[in-house]
């Protein structure tokens, strides 16, 4: 592992020489919310019931095409990336199963990023939970879990998906953040953060529902730091963080500070096993 690229001073970041850094940041990419293969955006419906047989690999460009972008974002004035990933792009074939392809091909994009001197920081992006419930982040297979059928989310309004809409061309003006109060959201988000008050009987593979989506989730991003930590090249030099998870929401628990805490705890110490 190379030493600190970056490290704290106070309320100043610095480098290695001492001088201080000024971080110039944007996100890359929203693309990287939806599979590359097949490729399915938000407006269409074939195939968006397969969802453990997606592929993220190519997301947010080709490797072909990141020089282009890299070199425009660091001409713009760029010097650090909030790179965008989601859960359902290392695990969406099953719980345990790691698409060491996209991972493969994440490394390589980070190689190009590290020519152009970038300060990365990882996202594992969510947005009201999933694909499958109008965002992004979880897999599929987390809604089957908690006992879902994103089938019917359509005809019982659990949640609005412009994919699963009769026609998706004429999908109803609205605001996706509003999802995150129907029952879907609620419902998933309650379990993740407090299925053991919640749900104590929502037992998988002898695990309440809290730590089986929350087991699952830290461990794919662990492996993927993991994976990082082992490129040899990366950490420290071009990854100099972890967000723990984006934009949470509470479900039907108490503030989110208070839930996010744990979770938080629990992610940095199983990056910190990495290293």
């Amino acid at each position: 592992m190379a030493p600190l690229r970056l490290y704290i001073d106070g309320r100043t970041f610095r480098d290695q020489h001492n001088r201080e850094v000024v971080l110039r940041g944007i996100n890359i990419d929203a693309t990287a919310k939806f599979p590359k293969t097949p490729n399915l955006p938000s407006y269409i419906p074939d195939e968006f019931y397969d969802g453990d047989n997606v592929s993220f690999v190519g997301r947010p460009f080709a490797l072909e095409d990141a020089h282009t972008h890299f070199e425009r974002l660091r001409r713009w004035g760029y010097n650090q990336i909030r790179y965008i990933f989601t859960w359902e792009a290392i695990e969406h074939a099953g719980p345990g199963k790691y698409d060491e392809d996209w991972i493969e091909f994440t490394i390589k994009l980070l190689r190009s990023l590290k020519k152009y001197g970038f300060y990365i920081y990882m996202d594992p992006h969510q947005d009201v939970w999933s694909r499958h419930s109008g965002g992004s982040g979880a897999p599929m297979w987390t809604l089957y879990a908690a006992g879902f059928d994103p089938r019917n989310f359509n005809i019982t309004q659990a949640a609005l998906v412009q994919n699963t809409y009769p026609d998706p061309a004429s999908f109803p003006k609205m605001i996706w953040s509003t999802n995150y109060t129907r029952l879907v959201c609620q419902t998933i988000f309650t379990l993740f953060w407090a299925g053991k008050d919640f749900a104590p009987k929502a037992i998988i593979n002898g695990k309440n529902i809290q730590d089986f989506l929350q087991g699952h989730f830290i461990a794919a991003v662990k492996h993927l730091a993991k994976r990082i930590h082992e490129a040899g090249d990366l950490e420290n030099e071009v990854v100099i963080g972890w967000e723990s998870i984006n934009e949470p929401n509470r479900g039907l628990g108490a503030l989110v500070r208070l839930l996010l805490g744990p979770l938080e705890t629990l992610v940095l110490a199983k990056l910190g096993e990495t290293c």
